[in-house]
């Protein structure tokens, strides 16, 4: 699962730069759009088996998933901020601008909106409301379409890409009481999220952001994620090596693939048929991944970079002032690169002190077996 979710990541960068080698892979939204499906179903996998029932095991879900976003995030937005004071002592640096774009509307901007620009730099929760606000002077209202209005919320935030985030905060803090629930209920959530996509769709609704900004429409993809480790837990033909491997080649070739699947409406408006097919075949396909991955260190370390390769692009990219390298790599090495210097001063001293947590509070060891196979320390 580990190479997937990098994969992924990587997709992004691509879709914010250039093709890699001539891929471009799913593009941007829909990458993040299987990363709702992914994260669902390890927010379940580690509700159900690391955390348990309980306010004790609820508290430590949100302590721990603090912990596991926010350092690295604030290190990435410090980088960030430093990069900006950068570019405005040296003009000619290039880098994301949003010192820039702060001086140049800062001052027209109400207390409301200077409030709204600092909470959600800082803390992320309601960074993805920005796409539906406008800032009109000194007013700030709701909008349908914020590409229409000046500045825009993503201009003014020093870590753009991370409003992803607070669609995942949001849907951690109801989790412990969704993702818990039967299986029915869970069906019915995703039925609801996805009937809302489809009927706001046909009523003019079908533009950035509508199409995978909004949390209610996405939501349904996280519920998807969480009845595939329904599925995981309980079907024991997706606990086949052999089908585990078919289903990774076929992800992985259909993550490849995906600018040559079909743009034609689905079956389900809202989607593009090609898109559809690529969630439902990571939906189907997520189980037997990661039974497949889960005692490998080295994928397990591989997807542990997919988080700071997803935060930091955007320092990168810039950086390379239009000079993407041979085949365009030189964003995503760098993004690597530097993911690899954030695990290991950041991420791992961080982690083995959440893992500590988990085992003091005697709800779960270090991860609870489901199904035949080896115990795999499930990290949250």
């Amino acid at each position: 699962m580990g190479f997937f979710r990098l994969l992924l990541a990587i997709a992004v960068v691509v879709a914010h730069s250039s093709p890699l080698f001539g891929w471009e892979f799913t593009g941007g939204a829909v990458a993040v759009q299987a990363f709702y499906i992914v994260s669902g179903f390890y927010i379940s996998l580690i509700l159900n088996e690391k955390y348990g029932p309980g306010l004790t095991g609820t508290k430590l879900f949100y302590s721990n998933r603090f912990l596991r976003i926010y350092p690295i995030y604030w290190t990435i937005l410090a980088a960030s901020i430093a990069l900006s004071l950068l570019e405005q002592s040296h003009p000619n640096a290039h880098t994301i601008g949003t010192l820039r774009n702060f001086s140049r509307y800062f001052d027209d901007l109400g207390f409301a909106s200077k409030l709204y620009l600092l909470v959600t730099n800082i803390s992320l929760i309601g960074m993805d409301w920005g796409f539906f606000l406008r800032f009109d002077g000194p007013q700030i209202a709701a909008t349908t379409s914020f590409l229409s209005f000046h500045p825009r919320a993503f201009e003014l935030a020093f870590v753009p890409q991370a409003w992803t985030l607070g669609i995942e905060i949001a849907v951690y803090l109801i989790a412990p009481f969704i993702f818990r629930r039967k299986l029915a209920v869970l069906v019915a959530v995703a039925a609801a999220s996805t009937a809302a996509r489809a009927y706001a769709f046909n009523n003019g609704l079908a533009e950035d952001p509508w199409t995978y900004r909004f949390l209610p429409f996405e939501l349904g993809l996280f519920i998807l994620g969480s009845i595939a480790y329904r599925a995981y837990k309980e079907v024991s033909f997706l606990r086949r090596r052999l089908v585990g491997w078919l289903c990774l080649t076929t992800v992985l070739a259909l993550t490849v693939y995906y600018p040559n699947l079909s743009t034609a409406a689905s079956v389900i408006p809202g989607f593009y048929t090609g898109q559809l097919l690529y969630l439902l075949a990571v939906f189907i396909s997520i189980p037997a991944i990661f039974h497949l991955s889960k005692s490998s260190r080295v994928d397990r370390w591989i997807g542990e970079l997919s988080y700071p390769v997803y935060l930091s692009q955007m320092m990168v990219i810039p950086l390379c002032s239009g000079a993407f390298g041979p085949g365009n790599i030189y964003p995503v090495i760098g993004s690597i690169a530097i993911s690899v210097l954030v695990v290991l001063v950041i991420d791992r001293p961080i982690e083995k002190f959440r893992q500590a947590r988990v085992k003091k509070a005697g709800i779960a060891p270090t991860g609870t077996q489901l199904g035949p196979g080896r115990p795999q320390r499930v990290r949250s």
